[in-house]
């Protein structure tokens, strides 16, 4: 299969040699509205070819002269190439055939302007021939012919054909590696890589004619200028939507490649806008083409092949900088895209000198190009994986370290969580030991205050009992004097000290330092004026306090004044301590 080009181009190097067939003579039918009938039975009227025509349609007759012994095929060509008729006698049938090319018409071959025909061997052949100018209506055009042996036309399509499968084959599996690459590491150079891949794919495609066997639509135009007829179809304008692709994905990718937004921001700034430019060029120049009457690719082709030169220039100016400073991916970056790069600028050159070149030729330059491209890079994209493998493997160690830190601090998490529920269980002890001291507290109060109460209701019977004696007081001397010293004992008696002490200690209970802190900062009161103050911070009233200490409650509020002037304002109530 593979040894199948290399014949091709042998073939095409030997019909070259023994080609024997030429037109040996071209003539024009004067009325460019006459049906076949009229020009075949009127040959007479035909007369010489002129360097110019008036643009429409024309009928032209060819004699075709063979030297050779044998009847050998040759392929007609005729400009404008639109649409062309050829209309050749076929002896075995008896009656003429037609055969209709060009742009405007479908075709099985990617080369659709080419008519086959056969000569008689050792004689000549009359064919006729209706070319039409197709968009062009005004003017005048010049009208060529080319008639060339089949064997060396065939072996030329054949050359065409196998190179441009053979390209396919290698940037296809070229994109399916770097696809399957692209979807491991999820690295943005290699989805810049596939955007070139599929857009090479795409443009050599399109200058190698093979869209018009691809797809059926027809899309031509064309204009009329000093230098000819210049016109663009659909291989042309995929052709250059897949350039933009092809230069848009090369910027790109030497952007992520080479860091340059990091590395050299203001040439990367520089980058970015003649991209733009010569996208917006591009772009703007096939819809004004295609979408209105203005012909811009005549006069955008030279700019935009401009720009294209200086992209390419400014990404081999930086991958030139970068490794003179010694960044190592430069390296491998002008090892793999120099020769491409140059490849492309030479292409660029050419067709900025001659817009129209690949309407004559596809030029083998982007073939060349889009492989030397995919198996070079093959080098910088080793060099990439291995970079890529090892920032996984720094990852891989990163993770392994957060994971050893994680479960240190899971660890940690868990001896703080049981430090939390021990502090927990120690607060609810305590919490129940308040609530036990709380309700010992509350239990001590109430015994205080019943304790109170007892000292209150003995007060009482004492002062009942003063009163008795008072009304026994009439009894004579002796029961007056009696009586008199029962009520100074009763008088003196009668703070209960028994009682008081009973009392103090339940109240030390409650309040244990209450009487201490009143003697260390009041040191000189007296027992009447610490039971005065116990029973105030106990919140008594007068007659309760009046009958405690059984005195008047006149008395109270006195000794209560005595008792503030003593301890100081605002300390009546002895609360503080």
């Amino acid at each position: 299969m593979m040894l199948r080009p290399l014949f091709c181009v042998f073939l095409s190097v030997v019909a070259m040699a023994a080609s024997a067939q030429e037109i040996t003579a071209l003539r024009i039918f004067p009325d460019t509205a006459a049906g076949f009938e009229t020009v075949c039975s009127q040959t007479a009227r035909f007369t010489d070819l002129p360097g110019q025509v008036a643009a429409g349609r024309h009928w032209l007759m060819l004699v075709v002269g063979n030297t050779s012994a044998q009847s050998a095929p040759a392929y007609l060509s005729v400009r404008p190439q639109f649409r062309t008729e050829l209309y050749a006698y076929d002896a075995d049938k008896g009656r003429w055939s037609r055969t209709i090319a060009g742009l405007e018409v479908g075709a099985s071959r990617q080369r659709t302007s080419h008519l086959r025909l056969q000569a008689r061997p050792n004689g000549t052949d009359t064919f006729f021939v209706r070319v039409s100018s197709g968009p062009i209506r005004n003017g005048s055009v010049s009208m060529r012919t080319v008639l060339e042996p089949a064997d060396r036309f065939e072996a030329k399509e054949q050359q065409r054909y196998w190179g441009w499968l053979i390209t396919l084959a290698v940037m296809g599996a070229f994109f399916l590696y770097n696809l399957y690459i692209y979807f491991i590491f999820r690295d943005r150079t290699f989805l810049y890589f596939l955007l070139i891949v599929a857009s090479g794919m795409t443009y050599i495609t399109g200058i190698n004619w093979f869209f018009s066997t691809l797809v059926k639509w027809r899309l031509v135009r064309a204009t009329l200028t000093g230098d000819g007829i210049h016109f663009v179809d659909q291989n042309y304008l995929l052709a250059d939507l897949s350039a933009v692709g092809v230069i848009v994905g090369f910027v790109l990718l030497a952007r992520q490649y080479l860091q340059l937004p990091e590395k050299l921001p203001r040439l990367n700034r520089i980058l970015s806008g003649a991209t733009a430019a010569f996208v917006l060029l591009t772009v703007s120049g096939n819809l004004l083409t295609y979408c209105t009457k203005h012909f811009a690719h005549l006069w955008l082709s030279v700019a935009i092949n401009i720009f294209i030169l200086a992209i390419i220039a400014l990404l081999l100016s930086a991958a030139v900088v970068l490794h003179r400073r010694q960044y190592r991916p430069a390296f491998y970056f002008l090892l793999a895209n120099a020769f491409p790069l140059m490849v492309v600028a030479l292409l660029a050159f050419r067709l900025a000198l001659d817009s129209h070149l690949l309407s004559e030729e596809a030029l083998p330059l982007p073939n060349i190009a889009i492989l030397s491209h995919a198996l070079t890079f093959a080098i910088a994209l080793v060099a990439r994986i291995n970079l890529l493998k090892k920032e996984l493997d720094q990852k891989h160690h990163e993770v392994y370290q957060l994971t050893c830190q994680n479960e240190q601090l899971a660890g940690r998490n868990a001896n703080i969580v049981l430090e939390i529920e021990r502090i927990q269980q120690l607060m609810a002890a305590e919490k129940d030991q308040n609530s036990q001291l709380q309700y010992q507290l509350e239990a001590n109060q109430r015994e205080l205050a019943s304790n109170a109460v007892q000292l209150q209701q003995k007060q009482e019977l004492l002062s009942g009992l003063q009163r008795q004696l008072s009304q026994l007081g009439s009894g004579g001397r002796k029961s007056e004097e009696a009586l008199q010293q029962i009520r100074a004992a009763l008088q003196n008696n009668g703070q209960l000290n028994s009682e008081w002490e009973k009392f103090k200690l339940h109240f030390e209970q409650v309040h244990p330092s209450f009487f201490t802190e009143l003697l260390a900062r009041f040191p000189d009161l007296t027992p009447y004026e610490i039971r005065l103050s116990a029973y105030l911070h106990l919140n008594l009233s007068a007659k309760e306090i009046a009958l405690l200490l059984n005195i008047a409650p006149d008395s109270v509020y006195k000794a209560k004044t005595r008792l503030k002037k003593k301890l100081g304002e605002g300390r009546v109530d002895t609360t503080a301590t």
